[in-house]
């Protein structure tokens, strides 16, 4: 099973409070994982940034739920005639 970073940092820190491991191998590690965390983070806020589409359909989405509570057989066009 795969850790996650900070649950790998949470583990070293306990591993060096316990003196299995020494500073040294602490602060090697910890800012390993360190960068590793601030990589997700940042591509974590790219991605929310993208999503914009998102936002959109779910305005889409609730426009068409109103539009079915106010006519819940839907609306019919006529092209012929030009109406509604």
């Amino acid at each position: 099973m795969l850790q996650s970073p900070c649950s790998k940092i949470e583990n070293l820190e306990e591993r060096f409070v316990n003196g299995e491991i020494s500073k040294e191998q602490f602060a090697k590690f910890s800012s390993k994982y360190s960068a590793d965390i601030k990589k997700l983070s940042d591509e974590t806020a790219q991605d929310a940034l993208v999503s914009s589409n998102l936002e959109k359909a779910i305005d889409k989405e609730l426009k068409q739920n109103l539009q079915y509570l106010v006519y819940p057989e839907g609306i019919l066009y006529d092209k012929k005639n030009n109406t509604v």
